[in-house]
């Protein structure tokens, strides 16, 4: 967990850019809804601009988690603030109203229940489509990211055309989705193999016997075809049961024709999963998840003569990089030079290849029938 040092004064203004020693500008608090009776702070986001040269950036809307139970806030980036930023996107994290907080039951009958927080989250999106240019972010190119509960979110947002389309946004507003180890994918599912507690959260969010709701919110059960659902990339923790559904919503995806990528994050837990994100050190998440954004914003070629689309780029991280790529590799890869000479193979499964040995230039790499290119630099 990040330290942050406190200073001894205060700078006391609304919507002013806060400035640490991170590489970007930070704009906190900022309304993007007003409802009478409702906590502003639950209405608001925060958006961080990298200090780097002029020219429209991509954006990354982030969704936190908090279980359903009234937990969690934008202000939970841990690394996610610096590395996304460092790495040249515009970054928004937003608030929403919360889902009551145990103990229950009983529930109370006037709680905050789906689809309020969704809805909320869909008026956040709406803000940000009209307003970020202002902060240098390119409405064109946004991809939304969340953990946990939020990942339950990010995906129904992107399946459920209703929600985007309450305020006037197709699915197609986002390029790209990374859900980070939810359990909500199908939710009447979840609910027969889940634990009573388990149960009883969800119940405190999508209703204790509204079948309607729960189908309603669940993301594997809205996906249609052609529709505009964006690229997306599932992450599962060690858990088997969302290792399970996560497989659920990927066939779903792949069935109505929508690009998926999976990751089962074997001995991570489902914090880990979002925290390992920019962590130092970390060789596990940063550069799958990083990989993946980069890769869906590209409009990646090379001079392979084979037919492909976004379901079978290969993700590569760093990138550019001197030293070390990271990747997803079962099988062996190969590595060719712009105009397709092999340069050096190997037969054996990996998670990083060292590139020391290569001169300066641009590559193809291929993997597990997957195909992409990365820059190795002095």
């Amino acid at each position: 967990m990040k330290r942050i040092i406190f200073i001894t004064f205060i700078i006391w203004a609304v919507n002013s850019p806060l400035l640490f020693a991170q590489n970007y500008t930070k704009y906190s608090d900022i309304a993007y809804d007003s409802i009478v009776g409702v906590d502003p702070e639950r209405l608001s986001l925060d958006v961080y601009v990298p200090n780097q040269p002029s020219g429209l950036k991509p954006v990354l809307i982030y969704n936190h988690g908090g279980f359903f139970t009234g937990n969690g806030s934008k202000d939970n980036m841990n690394f996610k603030d610096e590395v996304f930023t460092d790495s040249g996107y515009v970054v928004v994290s937003i608030n929403f109203r919360k889902y009551a907080a145990p103990p229950f039951p009983p529930f109370d009958p006037n709680r905050v229940i789906y689809p309020i927080p969704a809805q909320d989250a869909a008026n956040a999106i709406r803000w940000v489509y009209d307003n970020i240019g202002q902060y240098g972010g390119d409405k064109n190119r946004m991809g939304i990211i969340g953990h946990s509960s939020g990942g339950h979110q990010i995906s129904i947002l992107s399946t459920d055309s209703s929600l985007l389309g309450g305020v006037g946004l197709p699915l197609s507003t986002f390029k790209c989705a990374c859900a980070l180890d939810p359990g909500g994918y199908d939710i009447p599912v979840y609910l027969s193999i889940s634990s009573q507690s388990q149960v009883r959260s969800y119940q405190n969010a999508f209703g204790e016997t509204d079948t309607l709701n729960w189908i309603k919110a669940s993301p594997a059960r809205q996906i249609k075809s052609n529709n505009g659902t964006p690229r997306f990339y599932l992450v599962a923790s060690e858990n088997e049961i969302k290792r399970f559904l996560m497989q659920l919503m990927a066939d779903s995806l792949t069935s109505h024709g929508v690009a998926v990528d999976t990751f089962f994050a074997a001995g991570l837990t489902h914090a880990d999963v979002d925290n390992y994100i920019g962590a130092p050190g970390d060789t596990i998440m940063t550069w799958r998840v990083m990989g993946f954004f980069k890769n869906c914003f590209s409009n990646l070629t090379t001079s392979i003569d084979e037919i492909r689309d976004s379901r079978n780029v290969l993700l590569i991280y760093p990138n550019p990089s001197n030293q070390v790529i990271y990747i997803e590799c079962k099988k062996g890869y190969q590595i060719y030079s712009s105009n397709g000479q092999l340069i050096k193979e190997s037969t054996h499964p990996t998670t990083q290849i060292s590139i020391t040995d290569l001169p300066m230039g641009l590559y193809i790499l291929k993997a597990d029938n997957k195909v992409g290119r990365f820059m190795k630099t002095q």
